[in-house]
């Protein structure tokens, strides 16, 4: 089972999960594995996973890099490195080469944007009511930028084309414009159910649920693809001919919704 985060697992305003846990317990006493596959920064990444009593493989960045447990998986798939207790498998370059485009691409196209890894704590915090902790944690980026965008739609869509021009990739998400490698969440999905089925020696079946765009390669290619409710945005355009649920109710509450309705 693959999740999002951000408006998906957790709350848009407050980032609870408390509503979805009774889920998560299911899933857990069922030995289904619950891959997170975020937008969100490897270190961000590992205080939800122990806040959520979870250990299995996660995704992190839109689908930059993949993070396998040793505990779970004895020795390292192919392109692998470790790295404390995972092993990681990278699908893009690191983020200063994405940094040098975006600097460049500002000089065309001047204050349409502030970068979260560069902007001061305190504004940060403010932005996105996280604790300061949490929001170090948002500024420890390894694979791809986050802006806080302030331009047009149509700055943005020139953002797009120097994006392409370059070898980069734009990533619209519940609340932010992430810039970085041609990566997402469904190659990196894929990748990870392969892992899976060799690691149990059967073919495995996925069910995916995100709220926002950036979760639509995830969601497309699933063969259980679950649109979560957002408050704020319009649910993500999906090409798929699988059958698409959508919750009734918003983040983690319909989350847990669909989860109980599927078992």
């Amino acid at each position: 089972m693959f999740s999002d985060l951000d408006g998906t697992l957790l709350d848009h305003y407050d980032y609870s999960f408390s509503a979805a846990i009774e889920a998560i317990r299911t899933l857990q006493q069922r030995n289904i594995p619950i891959v997170l596959n975020t937008s969100k920064t490897k270190a961000e990444t590992a205080v939800i996973l122990a806040q959520m009593q979870l250990d299995d493989a996660f995704i992190v960045e839109n689908g930059a890099a993949v993070f396998l447990p040793k505990s779970h998986f004895s020795t390292p798939p192919s392109g692998c490195y470790s790295t404390g207790e995972f092993w990681c498998y990278e699908f893009v370059k690191p983020m200063p080469q994405w940094r040098e485009l975006l600097r460049q691409f500002a000089l065309q196209t001047p204050t349409c944007f502030s970068s979260l890894s560069t902007m001061p704590l305190q504004q940060l915090i403010e932005l996105t009511s996280l604790t300061p902790e949490q929001a170090e944690a948002a500024k420890d980026r390894g694979y791809a930028e986050v802006l806080h965008w302030t331009g047009s739609d149509s700055q943005l869509s020139s953002l797009h084309k120097f994006a392409e021009e370059n070898g980069a990739k734009v990533h619209i998400g519940g609340r932010f414009v992430h810039f970085g490698g041609e990566s997402d969440k469904g190659r990196a999905m894929q990748w990870v159910t392969a892992r899976y089925q060799e690691l149990e020696g059967e073919l495995l079946q996925t069910i995916a649920l995100g709220d926002g765009q950036n979760d639509a390669p995830m969601l497309a290619l699933a063969d259980f693809p679950v649109v979560i409710r957002s408050p704020e945005n319009p649910a993500p355009n999906l090409s798929t001919e699988k059958s698409i649920r959508t919750s009734e109710l918003y983040g983690p509450h319909g989350w847990r919704e669909e989860i109980e309705r599927f078992f």
